[in-house]
């Protein structure tokens, strides 16, 4: 049975963020400076406005401002621990998007795929429409110019429009480029006409369209809700929908006719597919000399399957398009992580050090799971601390309620990094470590009935002081009353100890970090 995949994905959603805290700013370049203390700060997000001067990503605030003077740094806020950005004001903002994404329909299934990304399963919303409505009036409507304002069909037989075709003997530019624009508009539509077209006979393409435009209604919705602009692609599957999204932003979205994906992924980029964008990847481009999913596809398979046999089968599948990864039902990240760089000479090389930052890290993880436990009532049974030196090494601690908490986690994370400490000498950590970085996981949902009785209490007590004084939620929970009493309870809850588990991964090379479905930012290279 094929499927109908939404993809919606934030437009530069770190820049709008700032632009909503500062209403002065849109419209305006915006570029979001991350701090680090090792000198080398750089740009994490550009707006849409700042892109046309060159600014880019990892640029430092005076390279940005030689190339756009007008442009507006904003800085994500500083941590309270370990030297760390703090991205809490983001995530709440990703948050109120994921509220309305999840309150549309309840035949939609909604993966959170990160922070400014969700999938969302639309098959059996479009099936169920288009078994129970009547075929001519959702023609009649699709075809109207106010349905799909924003759509643009991607199908791989998209040309670049020809120098020739803008009459030059106007004179003036800003006539040119509106004469461009009204073809451009003229062709899109045209397109999209022609298709809905089909869809008086073509159920697979019916479905599609009616995605489109329930693509557009939900923007629409996340703009009225949360005053933030998002990108959307619609496709038979994750691959498709998240390719041909990128195909057209900002405030704009795209979709794969059936039967198109082909002809689409012949002139892609090999990297540009879903889970080809690392080192399998540029394996494959290295060893055939390749660049386009299209010169991959002109290979025989019998030197495919030699060269890679274990990935054979699912590149196959995604050279004709395929992919069966599923949309699972998930609102909050699977993991929450820290972490921290230290490259070059800032690499770790002391016991001292080691044991400092671990200990900065590990508040702010108990930070970021008290903040979880309260807005999602779970608890983690896993961290797992990860270090990358001359090899990338990770081991898994169990932890229990009476472990969240600064002094208690630091005393059970420290005996197990320094078990990776291979260097023999006291106070020596050798080889230096570039990396340390801590990731909660395998929540489990529901809480012992005295944390219950702690949240419960943090929560009825922000409620109260939001009422008297207008306070956030964030200032009464960091309250020294909240804290006291929060300790107190902690305390006759205390006694579910676990020993950390010895499994260890090992393996060549510096790792990535930053997964899709962990919420952790590490930009300091």
């Amino acid at each position: 049975m094929s499927r109908i995949i939404v993809l919606v994905d934030m437009d530069c959603f770190y820049a709008q963020v700032e632009q909503r805290d500062q209403p002065s700013l849109w419209g305006k370049p915006v570029g979001v400076l991350q701090y680090s203390a090792n000198g080398q700060s750089g740009l994490i997000a550009v707006s849409y406005e700042a892109r046309p001067f060159g600014v880019k990503r990892g640029m430092t605030a005076k390279q940005c401002k030689e190339l756009c003077p007008d442009i507006e740094i904003c800085l994500v806020p500083q941590g309270e621990h370990a030297d760390k950005a703090d991205i809490q004001k983001y995530r709440d903002a990703s948050s109120e998007v994921f509220a309305v994404l999840g309150s549309v329909d309840p035949r939609i299934t909604l993966e959170r795929a990160s922070v400014d990304e969700a999938f969302m399963d639309c098959t059996v919303y479009v099936e169920s429409r288009v078994s129970g409505e009547d075929r001519e009036e959702i023609i009649n409507r699709l075809l109207h110019p106010s349905c799909l304002p924003t759509s643009f069909i991607v199908d791989g037989e998209e040309e670049q429009e020809k120098d020739n075709e803008i009459d030059h003997d106007i004179a003036d530019e800003d006539t040119r480029n509106k004469e461009k624009e009204e073809r451009k508009e003229s062709k899109r539509r045209r397109k999209i006409e022609e298709f809905i077209e089909k869809c008086r006979y073509d159920d697979e393409c019916l479905k599609i369209a009616l995605a489109a435009e329930f693509a557009e209604r939900l923007r629409e919705k996340v703009k009225e809700k949360t005053q933030f602009y998002c990108s959307a692609g619609v496709g038979n599957n994750k691959m498709m929908a998240k390719l041909v999204c990128a195909a057209h932003k900002p405030r704009k979205q795209s979709f794969v006719p059936p039967g198109s994906e082909m002809g689409v992924l012949r002139r892609t980029s090999i990297t540009s597919i879903r889970g080809l964008g690392g080192k399998l990847g540029m394996a494959l481009m290295e060893r055939f000399r390749v660049n386009t999913m299209g010169e991959l596809s002109s290979l025989p398979i019998a030197v495919l399957s030699n060269e890679f046999p274990t990935h054979v089968d699912w590149l196959k599948k995604i050279m004709r398009g395929e992919d069966d990864e599923p949309v699972k039902a998930r609102t909050v990240q699977t993991s929450i992580g820290v972490g921290k760089n230290f490259p070059g000479k800032l690499a770790i090389s002391t016991t001292v050090e080691a044991r400092f930052w671990l200990e900065g890290l590990t508040k702010e993880l108990v930070k970021r799971l008290t903040d979880d436990r309260v807005r999602n009532r779970r608890m983690a049974q896993n961290i797992i601390v990860h270090l990358t030196t001359d090899v990338s090494t990770s081991k898994t601690v169990r932890v229990g309620a009476a472990d969240e908490k600064d002094d208690r986690l630091l005393e059970k994370l420290w005996p197990v990094m320094l078990s990776m400490r291979k260097g023999p000498t006291e106070g020596v950590w050798n080889p230096p470590i570039f990396n340390i970085s801590l990731s909660a996981g395998r929540f489990l949902d529901g809480l012992p009935s005295k944390e219950n009785s702690i949240v419960g209490w943090m929560e009825k007590r922000t409620r109260e002081l939001e009422q008297m004084e207008g306070s956030s939620s964030k200032e009464i929970l960091s309250g020294d009353a909240a804290l006291d009493e929060k300790r107190r309870l902690e305390r006759e809850a205390e006694g579910d100890e676990r020993e950390w588990e010895g499994e260890e991964v090992t393996c060549m090379g510096v790792p990535t970090i930053v997964e899709e479905d962990e919420d952790c930012l590490i930009v300091e290279e």
